[in-house]
């Protein structure tokens, strides 16, 4: 192991308090952040770049995180795809189904896509189908 290495990686288990544990997750968590950031994969940084900014690209992932999953503050009925919806009068099919929204289509109003936080949520109104 380099010396540039070895004094990083003490800086950072001495960060975490002497967590292996800790450690670990934060460069797990750094890893992932830096994966998805072309600017790094372009340059071919490795370890040896990443590990004295493993805790802002740790950071800087989980906050990424936490804006991409937020709390649900309405629970959510179980829509599934397929399903006839009643939407601000209109009768919609529901055409698909995230973490974050959920897209409604009609032939006659298009689509309408309703985030699962928002307000609109609640307007959203199971049919009855009866055959």
């Amino acid at each position: 192991m380099s010396t540039q290495r070895r004094k990083a990686l003490t800086v950072l288990l001495a960060d975490c308090g002497g967590s292996v544990q800790q450690a670990a997750e934060l460069l797990t968590d750094a890893v992932k952040e830096v994966a998805a950031d072309d600017f790094w994969k372009t340059k071919k940084f490795g370890l040896d770049t990443l590990l004295p900014k493993v805790l802002g690209k740790a950071e800087a992932f989980r906050a990424r995180q936490s804006a991409k999953s937020p709390k649900m503050v309405v629970p959510l009925p179980d829509f599934g795809v397929g399903q006839f919806v009643l939407y601000r009068r209109e009768r919609y099919a529901i055409e698909a189904i995230t973490d974050r929204h959920i897209d409604l289509w009609d032939e006659e109003n298009g689509s309408a896509r309703i985030l699962i936080n928002s307000d609109d949520i609640r307007a959203i109104k199971l049919l009855e189908v009866h055959a």
